[in-house]
């Protein structure tokens, strides 16, 4: 399976951008059972995001660096972040506030939708995922 990002319903199916199954009353329990999950990993990594954001203010704008430096600073804020954590402990007022963010979890990214037309592959691909999210043991 390729490396997927993870999108709510404002994106269009991708190879690359997986999205959940359109909403509507005939879902079956399978894609609603992918649906809950990857929207719950998706608010996993926004609120993830959110916490390094509020620490580490150079990620607040835009990166003014090389691409090729951008894996490398990222890797050593989640290193730096690490550490802190391990020395001073989990800052729960932080925690919580992230939480509460409604930007943080907010649904109403707005899209393009020209080139909206999804492939056969991306379907292909997001169903593999659903049937192994919905028959494996995951996370929970």
């Amino acid at each position: 399976m390729p490396f997927v990002l993870l999108g709510d319903q404002g994106y269009p199916l991708k190879e690359y951008l997986l999205r959940p199954y359109p909403f509507d009353k005939n879902l079956d329990s399978a894609k609603e059972t992918f649906n809950y999950r990857l929207s719950k990993a998706r608010r996993m990594i926004e609120c993830t995001f959110g916490i390094l954001v509020s620490k580490w203010r150079c990620l607040k704008t835009e990166l003014q660096m090389n691409p090729e430096h951008v894996d490398i600073v990222i890797k050593t804020i989640c290193l730096l972040h690490n550490i802190i954590i391990d020395k001073e402990g989990i800052d729960e007022t932080l925690l919580e506030q992230v939480r509460r963010d409604p930007t943080i979890n907010s649904e109403t990214h707005s899209v393009s939708r020209r080139n909206n037309r999804s492939r056969t592959e991306a379907y292909i691909i997001r169903d593999t995922f659903k049937d192994y999210f919905t028959t494996v043991g995951v996370i929970k």
